[in-house]
């Protein structure tokens, strides 16, 4: 996973295009859009503004970088109506182990059943 396709995909589910995040992070579109292609690798500084742009803390960007292989597609997938949570639940499960998954996901269910 590129960190490239972390940021398209936070920056896509906020709705935001490379222009208004390019604004928000006092960058140009064009390195944003580099950055995210994976032509170039951010430094830290950079990557810092783009979380404060985003809304999203650093450890969030790195948690999903580190932990989904398809961060991108589950990124992208969230629903925009859970917001902070879904992400938080999303990027847990993503470092769980297939067993830790297994018995999460029955919790959860339970917990649905429970209604």
């Amino acid at each position: 996973m590129k960190i490239g396709n972390v940021i398209r995909a936070l920056r896509e589910q906020k709705g935001l295009t490379l222009e208004a995040l390019a604004y928000e992070a006092g960058m140009s579109g064009g390195n944003i859009s580099r950055i995210e292609r994976g032509v170039i690798d951010p430094p830290i500084g950079t990557l810092l503004k783009l979380c404060a742009a985003l809304q999203v803390p650093a450890s969030e960007l790195f948690l999903a970088l580190e932990a989904a292989p398809d961060a991108n597609t589950a990124l992208r997938e969230l629903p925009q109506h859970y917001g902070h949570q879904s992400q938080q639940l999303q990027l847990i499960f993503a470092t769980m182990s297939p067993s830790q998954r297994k018995s999460a996901l029955e919790i959860l269910q339970t917990l649905q059943k429970q209604k």
